[in-house]
């Protein structure tokens, strides 16, 4: 094995001296401007479902960034480090012009997903990789600006309906070096070939690291998800990795290593794929989406990536997981928060998942198991310390009453989740598609 000395030391001496003067505007620095959209009309959590780039379409949202061992150098230093452009078609200047055009005045302006205002660049953009895919040619480019709090900018072309590289994505690098779910790693920046991809992308920052790929996973005897890595030969600085099938993209996982080094861990990071289509059997769309049982505290939510407590029970911690847009909860108070959410690892059935949050990450699992979408109630769970029943309908259900058996009826009002009083056991009232039902929870 050979080390590049050179380059050891000046990454070294960027990560020793980044950040000894802290600019006051730090905290605003490190998020950035434009990005999928988490409320409104890829949520990133518990909104209201709308088309969102990377890992949020349709309701959709996958947690799992990644790993990292190596902090050398983070996204910005590879951006201006990059040199020459990498991929079959670098040489290609007619269509490094047409992307020159496109990115100055993008034809897609996808709705759903960031980055189609102007950039106001200091320098020309720079295309990072630019090469064919089974579905046509593809790139990954950056562009250096103005503007001293940001800046770069990074988008990626993919081909459209008719094999022509347009923008689909375009947004502002995060200062944060650890990398974003959306944004590129210090490491590794993967995406999608296409709407209906054929293949993923994978472009690690050092082009002689060793890239492996896993596009399907194996369940062992004890039930947890295993990927099946293989190794793939990067090209020109770059690995073109083809895909079993379309929705094979969400349960596709990359590996970046150098000699006995393991630099990151981390699922495809943009995806323009519908998730929709993602979505298992058991899965719920739209239901009591933000539903708050307990009133005060402010908009119900769960931050970026808090589920890693739950998928590490079925997978590595890291492995990417789904959430259904639907979700019901409220604050318990102490910086806690109650939640009942649906997730599920890529290709697997859903779990519905009740439990308690600390700090925006889920702490204390209460239920966990696969979801009967056809039991009413969806879920019923007898919180811990006397907080009572957490309930919930479920779609096309409400909630009309409740008491403890055998004593008089509390009404509800036709609620699709609610929060009942401590009691050992309870006798639910529902209507159930237009039909009344009794249902008794407790020993």
């Amino acid at each position: 094995m050979t080390i590049d000395l050179e380059r050891e030391l000046t990454a070294a001496m960027r990560a020793a001296t980044t950040g000894i003067v802290a600019p006051p505007d730090l905290l605003d620095r490190i998020r950035p401007r434009r990005g999928p959209s988490r409320r409104g009309p890829f949520v990133r959590v518990v909104a209201v479902a709308t088309a969102a780039v990377t890992a949020i379409v349709a309701g959709l949202y996958v947690a799992g960034v990644g790993s990292r061992a190596s902090d050398l150098v983070n996204a910005a230093d590879a951006f201006a480090d990059w040199g020459p452009t990498r991929g079959d078609l670098a040489a290609d200047q007619p269509l490094r012009a047409e992307l020159a055009a496109e990115w100055d005045h993008p034809t897609g302006h996808n709705s759903d997903v960031a980055g189609f205002d102007p950039v106001s660049g200091d320098r020309p953009m720079q295309v990072l990789w630019v090469g064919n895919t089974p579905d046509g040619p593809a790139a990954y480019a950056v562009q250096h600006t103005a503007d001293a709090a940001h800046p770069w900018v990074y988008g990626v072309f993919i081909p459209d309906a008719d094999r022509q590289p347009r923008l689909y994505y375009r947004m502002t690098l995060d200062a944060d070096p650890s990398g974003s779910p959306w944004q590129p790693g210090p490491d590794v920046f993967s995406f999608a070939s296409a709407r209906t991809p054929h293949a993923v992308v994978v472009v690690p920052t050092d082009p002689d690291a060793v890239v492996q790929v896993s596009t399907r996973h194996t369940t062992t005897a004890d039930g947890r998800v295993a990927p099946q890595w293989q190794d793939v030969l990067p090209v020109d600085g770059a690995a073109v990795v083809r895909l079993p099938g379309p929705m094979s993209v969400f349960d596709t996982v990359i590996q970046v290593s150098r000699g006995d080094r393991l630099l990151a861990r981390s699922r495809v990071q943009i995806i323009e794929t519908d998730f929709g289509k993602a979505l298992p059997a058991n899965g719920f769309g739209l239901w009591c989406n933000a539903c708050a049982v307990i009133s005060g505290g402010g908009d119900l939510g769960t931050g970026e990536a808090p589920w890693q407590a739950w998928t590490s029970r079925h997978a590595p911690a890291w492995y990417p997981t789904m959430q259904s847009e639907w979700s019901a909860g409220g604050y318990l108070g102490g910086g806690q928060e109650l939640m009942a959410v649906q997730l599920w690892l890529p290709g697997e059935s859903a779990h519905t998942v009740v439990g308690i949050l600390s700090g925006g990450r889920l702490d204390r699992i209460l239920l966990d198991e696969v979801t009967d979408a056809s039991a009413r109630p969806l879920f019923a769970v007898r919180l811990p310390d006397g907080r009572g029943w957490f309930v919930g309908a479920g779609p096309n259900s409400v909630l009309t009453g409740w008491r403890v058996p055998g004593g008089p009826w509390t009404a509800l009002k036709d609620v699709r989740a609610a929060l009942i009083p401590d009691t050992a056991s309870v006798q639910l009232r529902l209507v159930v598609g237009g039909q009344e039902r009794f249902v008794n929870e407790g020993p």
